[in-house]
């Protein structure tokens, strides 16, 4: 069966291309509110921005249940920019596209849609839950793993900046293990996650 990935794909490399200009270590990127806030490994997230997330779904059949699942993905012709991947194996797959508010009090999702064997669904809530809901400072953290396109993320709160920074360098040193609890949650390998701020005419851009 042939899917057409193109949001999924573009997501999953901005991840990638965040992971890497992180681990540069780069100075922080300024847009023009000032700076986004990402330091080395993370972003602090800031009220009035929103998280786009696409997760990767699949079903054993029709009378299946939808769960998460990372599909394997091989060429399966096109030309140009109309390039087509296969999912290999058994079963139906498709995609959830969710859309999350940042604010004072905390992530929460709004809105999502699922596209499933090329049929577009509104969902009432999203398949995974991806990030904490409790109110505070709110960090996104990136974990390198054995290369730059291999990784997981992490999302952090705390109450304050201090207490952030003791997490995340906790939650760095151990690789993810000690993440856990109402305060920091761990995204998936293959849950694509992009952080958007507000454009000033009443849409967002990508925040990095």
């Amino acid at each position: 069966m042939q899917l057409r990935v193109y949001r999924a794909i573009a997501m999953a490399a901005i991840g990638v291309g965040v992971s890497v200009t992180v681990s540069c270590g780069r100075p922080a990127v300024r847009g023009g509110g000032g700076a986004v806030g990402l330091t080395r490994s993370f972003v602090d997230l800031e009220p009035g921005w929103r998280i786009v997330t696409v997760t990767p779904l699949r079903r054993e059949g029709p009378a299946g249940e939808w769960v998460f699942a990372v599909p394997k993905l091989e060429p399966a012709g096109g030309d140009g920019m109309n390039q087509q991947v296969r999912a290999t194996g058994g079963g139906e797959f498709g995609f959830e596209e969710s859309i999350y508010s940042v604010g004072a009090d905390g992530i929460r999702w709004r809105r999502g849609e699922r596209s499933l064997s090329g049929r577009k669904a509104q969902v009432r809530g999203p398949v995974l839950k991806l990030f904490p809901e409790a109110p505070g400072r709110m960090r996104l953290l990136f974990l390198t793993r054995v290369s730059e396109a291999d990784y997981n993320m992490a999302v952090l709160v705390s109450g304050d900046g201090k207490a952030l920074d003791e997490m995340t360098e906790r939650v760095r040193a151990s690789g993810g293990a000690v993440c856990g609890g109402a305060r920091c949650r761990l995204i998936p390998v293959g849950v694509a996650v992009r952080p958007e701020k507000r454009n000033g005419k009443g849409g967002f851009v990508p925040a990095l």
